[in-house]
């Protein structure tokens, strides 16, 4: 989760929070570097020293890293104190240091990273060469990254530069049992993020060759790391995939020569001896493939290589739905578009191809086609994929407003607001549909029908919310509090405040009341007495302060020996 720098506070675990609050009191944040882009590098102190990297964007801390052994959730104790000291820094300009309480503030001084900055300029060039060559003399590492960083001084490019540079990332990251471990993935992966960024810009420049061999090194070094290596950010699969998407621009960018001989030999090596298969990455190299490849024999080649593939044949089979993506794409290259839709009409258990041959029928007015189609579509995944199903559905609903259907306009608006789906504003569009073609006049009898048919629901989970909704919407005041009053929960008296506060503030009051009650009968902790404490609060916000002094005191009566709900009680 994304950090704010203002109020992190409100979003860390108060445990945690403490402690890094307490380390940061007492000075154990010991260095800070400012990297510039809004990356920041901190030395914290405490069993050991660690190092804490953080990266803020519009006051927005979007990265945070720490190579503590820290396990038991994503911000640990020396990130929270590298984030109140930054805090501090930013906001005021000023640093805390201190040896227990008497913490106080010091003047700025210059970070080790500053200071290595400043000895780079003022040393002289054979210092440097000698500590350089003292420093990779004992450290097997950094010898090897320093050489595969700049063997092309030597040697002219080549891929096994690259793997070598690779490799000697992977070294420079992992332990010494090889593993990499979750902080060393994400410096790896802005490692090889470099590389990267190398190869697009040689692209740009015209070495499409060196940019080549960058990213088949990256892609091939990378998919071997992923199986030593803990990648829960992310970081090493998306340095795959932006090395893929390389090759793929490069395939389709009038590849000719020896450049074209190279990469399509080195895709299909790694289709055919399948180095990703079981990812989405080897379908990637397929789509290359295909984009790139020339000759009949090459063609022939990629056919073979898909055929090697034993799909289901059926819309769960992602294998299935792999190769039949991929030869429609050669088909489309080979024998035209024609061809291709036909293969597509024939394979239909493939949705994405259903999709594509509704919204092209859509795009020439063929309504009847696309009709067809998705009536089709609505009868197959009806039971066994009614997300899909649905998908269908909102296609039918398409044709019928372009045909001008009311009938069928009403009938699926009012079966999406009956059993659809919520999310991308599906209920509003459907309210809205149904409002423009229901008379005025008859509105609020159609909406009493919509609710009564939802009450009479009993398989409908989301009963409560729809009603909700559909008072909100005509505002129906009342009845929207009669309907939370039977089936109120926290969130849900909480979402309808703003509706209601202003007539019903009491009713809401006591609502919480009850919650709250009971609640702290069945659960026990620090924890859920803030949580508690917290809708205590709403209700003074709601103006009725006596009622909650009240209930404050029935509760420290209650369960006076609940020493941490006697103090949470007391902040209210």
């Amino acid at each position: 989760m994304n950090l704010r720098l203002d109020s992190f506070e409100q979003q860390i675990d108060p445990v945690i929070l403490k402690r890094g609050l307490d380390y940061f009191k007492k000075g154990c944040v010991v260095d800070m570097a400012d990297l510039g882009n809004g990356e920041y590098e901190f030395i914290v102190e405490g069993t050991d020293e660690y190092d804490v990297r953080l990266r803020v964007l519009d006051g927005e801390v979007t990265e945070y890293d720490c190579n503590c052994p820290y396990d038991m959730g994503s911000v640990c104790k020396h990130v929270v104190a590298a984030l109140f000291y930054l805090q501090k820094d930013l906001f005021d300009g000023s640093r805390m240091t201190a040896a227990g309480k008497g913490a106080s503030t010091v003047e700025r001084r210059m970070s080790e990273y500053q200071q290595a900055n400043l000895l780079l300029d003022k040393l002289p060039h054979e210092e440097l060469k000698k500590f350089l060559h003292d420093a990779y003399s004992v450290n097997r590492k950094l010898r090897s990254a320093f050489v595969a960083k700049y063997i092309s001084y030597l040697e002219p490019a080549s891929k096994k530069i690259y793997d070598m540079e690779v490799k000697a990332l992977l070294n420079a990251h992992s332990d010494k049992s090889g593993f990499i471990g979750y902080y060393e993935a994400s410096g790896l992966g802005r490692d090889i993020s470099d590389m990267l960024t190398d190869a697009t810009a040689c692209k740009a420049k015209g070495d499409k060759l060196k940019a080549l061999y960058i990213a088949e090194a990256v892609a091939e070094g990378m998919v071997q790391a992923i199986d030593y290596a803990d990648d829960s950010t992310g970081s090493i699969g998306s340095c795959i995939y932006s090395a893929l998407d390389l090759v793929a621009s490069l395939a389709g960018a009038d590849a000719d020569g020896f450049l074209h001989t190279e990469m399509f030999e080195w895709l299909l090596d790694n289709i055919e001896r399948k180095t990703m298969y079981g990812w989405d990455w080897h379908w990637l190299l397929v789509n290359a493939a295909i984009d790139a490849a020339e000759t009949d024999s090459e063609v022939e080649r990629i056919k073979s290589a898909i055929g090697e593939a034993k799909p289901k044949g059926d819309g769960w089979d992602m294998e299935y739905c792999h190769v039949t993506a991929a030869t429609s794409r050669l088909i489309t290259k080979t024998k035209g578009e024609k061809a291709a839709l036909e293969y597509m009409e024939n394979n239909l258990e493939n949705s994405d191809f259903r999709k594509q041959l509704i919204e092209k029928a859509l795009d020439t007015n063929d309504y009847s086609k696309a009709e067809r189609l998705a009536n089709d579509g609505v009868e197959k995944d009806n039971v066994r994929s009614p997300g899909l199903a649905d998908d269908w559905r909102r296609y039918l609903l398409k044709i019928y407003k372009a045909e001008n259907r009311t009938e069928d306009v009403i009938r699926l608006a009012r079966y999406f607001l009956l059993v659809g789906n919520r999310i991308d504003g599906r209920w509003e569009d459907s309210y809205k549909l149904l409002k423009s073609q229901i008379p005025g006049s008859r509105w609020r009898e159609y909406v009493d029908g919509l609710m009564a048919s939802i009450s009479e629901d009993n398989h409908n989970s989301t009963a409560y919310e729809r009603i909700e909704f559909l008072c909100v919407m005509d505002e129906r005041w009342e009845e929207l509090l009669g309907v939370l009053a039977q089936n109120k929960s926290f969130s849900r008296v909480e979402r309808v405040e703003k509706y209601l506060a202003k007539e019903y503030a009491a009713e809401l009051a006591s609502m919480y009341e009850e919650l709250i009650l009971d609640y702290l009968e069945y659960n026990v902790g620090r924890a859920h007495y803030q949580y508690v404490c917290r809708y205590i609060r709403r209700i003074i916000k709601l103006g009725c302060r006596p009622k909650a002094t009240a209930l404050v005191d029935r509760l420290k009566k209650t369960y006076s020996k609940r020493r941490a709900l006697l103090e949470e009680l007391d902040m209210v």
